[in-house]
C-alpha cells in the first residue's frame, strides 16, 4: 500500500491540533464557569422576583441619565436584546478570524460568568424598583422552584424583571468590546488586515454606544447599573490580563528545563498558577 500523499498528511495534522485545541481541559473548566455562572445568575433572579424585599413596588428612583436621554426617541423594534446581539455578533466574527480565537473564546467564557456570578449577588441584595415598568413582564411561577425558574431563564423561555443592579446587558457588551480592543495586531499585519481590525471596531464601538443608550434612555436600567456594570467589567478584564502579561513574562524569561511544572507553571500564589494553566503557557 502507498502512503499517503504529504498534502492529505498535513490536512490531517492540522485537522488533530484543530480539535486539540477545542477538546482542551481549559476550554472545558471555562465553559463551565459560564454555565455555572449564568445558572447562579438566573436562579437568583427568579428568587427575588418570588421573594421581593419590601419596598421594591415603589415608583422608579430618580435617574439623571434616564432624564436626560428621554428626548431621544428610538424605533420600537430596536430592543436591549436586539443591541445586545449586534454587539455579540459583530465581536464573535472579529474573534474568529484571529489566530487565537479559541483563547479569546475561553477569556470571555471565563470573565463571563465571574460577572454573573458577581451580578446574582448585587441584585439579590439590592433590590431597585424598575425603571421603566411597562418594559417588562414576569413570565416566571413564583410558586415554582428557583432552580427550575432559573433554567427556563438561562434557555429564554421565561423572564423576570426586577434583575436591576447591575446590567447583565452591558456587562456582555463590555466584555466583548474589551476582547476585542485589547486584541492587537500582528507585529506584520498587511494593511488590508488593519483596515478590517479598524472597521470591525468602529461598527462595535457604535454598537455598544447604542446600545447603552437604549438601555439606559429607554429605561431597561439606571444609570448606575450602566456605570457599575461597565466598571467592574473593565476591573476583571484590565485585572486578568495584568496577570495574563506576568505569567507570560515569567514563562518567557524561566531558564528552568521545560518538562519542570515550576518552570511552566510558576512558584507563586494560586492564582497566577492557574492563569499560566488556563492560558497553556507550557
Amino acid at each position: 500500500m502507498s502512503p499517503p500523499p504529504p498534502g492529505r498528511l498535513a490536512s490531517a495534522d492540522v485537522l488533530r491540533r484543530a480539535i486539540a485545541a477545542v477538546c482542551a481541559w481549559q476550554n472545558a473548566f471555562a465553559f463551565l464557569c459560564l454555565v455555572i455562572g449564568t445558572y447562579v445568575d438566573t436562579i437568583l433572579q427568579a428568587y427575588i422576583q418570588a421573594h421581593p424585599l419590601a419596598g421594591v413596588e415603589a415608583p422608579p428612583v430618580p435617574d439623571l441619565g434616564y432624564t436626560a436621554l428621554s428626548a431621544v426617541h428610538l424605533p420600537a423594534w430596536l430592543t436591549a436584546d436586539i443591541a445586545l446581539g449586534a454587539v455579540s455578533a459583530t465581536a464573535f466574527v472579529r474573534v474568529l478570524l484571529e489566530d487565537d480565537r479559541v483563547r479569546l473564546l475561553r477569556r470571555y467564557f471565563l470573565l463571563q460568568g465571574i460577572m454573573f456570578v458577581m451580578r446574582g449577588s448585587t441584585i439579590t441584595m439590592t433590590q431597585l424598583p424598575s425603571a421603566n415598568a411597562a418594559l417588562c413582564t414576569n413570565t416566571t411561577d413564583t410558586a415554582a422552584s428557583p432552580f427550575l425558574s432559573g433554567l427556563l431563564v438561562a434557555f429564554g423561555v421565561q423572564g423576570t424583571c426586577r434583575d436591576i443592579m447591575f446590567s447583565g446587558h452591558c456587562t456582555t457588551m463590555t466584555l466583548w468590546l474589551l476582547l476585542v480592543f485589547l486584541q492587537a495586531n500582528p507585529r506584520h499585519a498587511s494593511t488590508a488586515w488593519r483596515i478590517i481590525s479598524v472597521l470591525f471596531r468602529a461598527v462595535l464601538l457604535g454598537e455598544y454606544i447604542l446600545g447603552v443608550l437604549i438601555l439606559v434612555g429607554d429605561g431597561y436600567h439606571y444609570s448606575d447599573d450602566v456605570i457599575i456594570a461597565f466598571l467592574l467589567a473593565c476591573l476583571l478584564v484590565s485585572l486578568y490580563y495584568a496577570l495574563v502579561e506576568l505569567n507570560r513574562f515569567v514563562y518567557e524569561t524561566s531558564m528552568g528545563p521545560p518538562d519542570d511544572a515550576s518552570a511552566r507553571f510558576g512558584t507563586g500564589r494560586a492564582t497566577t498558577k492557574f492563569v499560566a494553566w488556563f492560558e497553556r503557557f507550557q
